[in-house]
């Protein structure tokens, strides 16, 4: 039965006396969790390089979808009084990761973390959260102007619509049966795959890395394509038109195990 506690106090900011400064890295990525249904691409929070808070205690997170975490009204960055921000959510329960954000000019603090149940439709949405505890993460200290530069950069640049996750995303769709010539039918290597999820190489324009994965979600394959030029559905149509004209065995795919899901 669900009881009504209070959440914790968010009016203070902690007061250790040392800690490390840290820089923080907003990444658009595929979210490395077995649940295929999950909206992506998702915001990854890299602390110092890191994916750091994927996987806490027995819990592992996965980043919001980026348009949700990304907005105008910036959760990310402190407000004028401390406040508690969910920055990772857990999809599964649906919980999150929420720590409290304070900030006092020089420095900006993530702290008191707590675990919260039913996680709502934003970082700052708590209407219906009914369990909260604490767990136990170090404060978080990031400087003030790199956090802030890069919780702005990632905002304005809206790489979530742009033409490379655009085709990614139409792409997955395909391959998850949505190919209007052959509604229903995925496009796997084998009987054993389920379609993950398919992303943009950061690095070099019109490749493409599609994820599938087994049901224990013990194995992963990703297979890898160079996308033709074109609009964004030309360049998905072409890349699917290819994978369904070649014989699986030949597909440019590489294996590896996958020995935990994270993504935060």
């Amino acid at each position: 039965m669900r009881g009504d506690p209070e959440p914790p106090d968010n009016s203070a900011m902690s007061t250790d006396a040392v800690r490390p400064t840290r820089s923080l890295e907003i990444q658009l990525s595929v979210p490395d969790i077995g649940q295929d249904d999950y909206p992506y691409p998702v915001a990854k929070l890299l602390i110092d390089g890191v994916d750091a808070l994927a996987s806490v205690g027995k819990r592992r997170y996965a980043g919001w979808p980026a348009e949700l975490i990304l907005t105008d009204n910036f959760p990310l960055l402190p407000a004028e009084l401390p406040r508690r921000v969910i920055v990772c959510v857990e999809p599964a329960d649906p919980g999150g990761l929420a720590p409290q954000i304070s900030g006092d000019g020089e420095v900006v603090v993530w702290s008191d973390f707590h675990e919260v149940f039913e996680a709502g439709d934003d970082p700052l949405d708590f209407s219906d959260a009914y369990s909260w505890s604490p767990v136990s993460v170090p404060d978080l200290v990031f400087d003030t102007r790199q956090y802030t530069e890069e919780v702005q950069r990632a905002t304005a640049a809206r790489e979530w619509a742009s033409d490379s996750w655009r085709a990614a995303l139409l792409l997955r769709a395909y391959l998850a049966g949505g190919d209007p010539m052959a509604p229903g039918s995925d496009l796997t290597p084998g009987d054993e795959w389920q379609v993950g999820f398919a992303e943009p190489d950061r690095e070099h324009a019109q490749q493409y890395h599609i994820g599938y994965w087994t049901d224990d979600l013990r194995s992963v394959v990703t297979v890898s394509l160079t996308a033709p030029p074109g609009r964004p559905e030309e360049q998905a149509r072409g890349m699917y038109d290819y994978l369904l004209a070649t014989p699986t065995a030949s597909w440019p795919f590489d294996a590896h195990d996958r020995l935990g899901t994270h993504g935060c």
